[in-house]
Order: C-alpha cells, then sequence, then structure tokens
C-alpha cells in the first residue's frame, strides 16, 4: 500500500523549493549548509512532501533560506483547502515532476479554458 502524503507537508515542501529557488540555491548547496547536512536527494523528499520535515530540520532551513519558521506553514484558508480537495494536491505533486516546458504548455491549456 501507497503511503498517503498529507497536504501540510506537501505545503512545507513546495515552501521549501520556492525560498530555495528564489535564492537562486541548488538543492545541494542548501543542503551542505544546514548545522546538521544532510544529502540533496533528502531535500527532493522533503521538497515532495514525501519526506515530513521535523521540528529542527524546519528550523534548520528557516535560518539557511532566511525566512521565519511560519513560512512553511499554511494560513487557516490555505489549509482548509488543501486538506477539502486531495485531488489538487495530487495535481500539484504531478505537476512538479514535469518539465519547465511542459508545466508552461499546461499552464497554457488551463488558462484558455
Amino acid at each position: 500500500m501507497q503511503k498517503k502524503i498529507h497536504p501540510i507537508d506537501t505545503f512545507a515542501g513546495e515552501k521549501l523549493r520556492q525560498a530555495r529557488l528564489t535564492l537562486g540555491l541548488s538543492q545541494d548547496s542548501v543542503a551542505k549548509q544546514l548545522m546538521h547536512p544532510i544529502t540533496f536527494q533528502q531535500i527532493q523528499k522533503y521538497e515532495r512532501g514525501s519526506n515530513r520535515l521535523s521540528a529542527s530540520k524546519l528550523w534548520e532551513f528557516a535560518e539557511v533560506l532566511r525566512v521565519p519558521p511560519e513560512f512553511f506553514f499554511p494560513t487557516s484558508d490555505h489549509t482548509c483547502m488543501l486538506c477539502e480537495n486531495p485531488s489538487e494536491v495530487h495535481l500539484l505533486q504531478i505537476f512538479r515532476t514535469l518539465s519547465k516546458a511542459r508545466q508552461n504548455a499546461l499552464l497554457l491549456l488551463m488558462e484558455s479554458e
């Protein structure tokens, strides 16, 4: 049986990816800057939401990425939206696996409807 990914883990992973890319950092670079370094593969798992972030690791990421720890948590409005519609979470997970070109093509298709 496949492990279900909690919407909050997906949200935190997306925020991790967003903050990392905003600073122009690679997964490997961030992994090595942590107080307790990890592999870039572990960051990939966090960003996909397939591995949960511990409180201490979340704190380390916040320090490296220069964001407050609460950056990784949704507001109550986001929480409700994510929990009510697992299809949207699944769509986001699939979207992340696509190349930039395919992501852009999909966005164009969706916006044309």
